[in-house]
């Protein structure tokens, strides 16, 4: 639903798994077989709609996000971030300690910090593009990264 949201004039199946493929950096190129399923149970829910065209002599369906399918979409971006952050908070002192060579104090303090930074990242992320992308390059220039 992400690749319909952003088309003004729809998506096609074959420009939605272009854009899984784009979005993915090459990893992951869903299938007809697995594209058209899904666009199925999205307009049996009221999410999609489709719309038959003509592109260059040749019928296309191109679907397009209803309003509902758009609350849908934020909701589930809500959810992920939710679960991300969850996941995060529950592994992040255990990756300290395990992979990075932490005590199990500085990885148990470091959750506190973990949170704090949760704040700060919902924060960034709330700035325009370019704000954003230069407090991220200050943060990289700040760990030698």
């Amino acid at each position: 639903m992400l690749a319909l949201s952003e088309a003004r004039s729809g998506a096609s199946g074959k420009s939605i798994s272009k854009k899984a493929l784009l979005l993915t950096d090459g990893h992951w190129c869903p299938s007809p077989g697995s594209v058209y399923p899904l666009l199925r149970d999205f307009q049996s829910k009221g999410w999609v709609k489709e719309k038959l065209s003509r592109a260059k002599g040749r019928r296309e369906i191109r679907y397009f996000i209803t309003p509902s399918g758009a609350k849908a979409l934020l909701n589930g971006k809500r959810f992920l971030l939710g679960e991300f952050d969850s996941l995060f908070d529950l592994i992040g002192p255990m990756v300290l300690y395990v992979v990075h060579d932490y005590t199990e104090i500085q990885a148990q303090q470091s959750r506190e910090l973990f949170s704090k930074i949760r704040g700060v990242r919902k924060k960034i992320l709330q700035l325009p593009f370019e704000k954003r992308k230069a407090i991220m390059e200050k943060m990289l220039a700040l760990c030698d990264c």
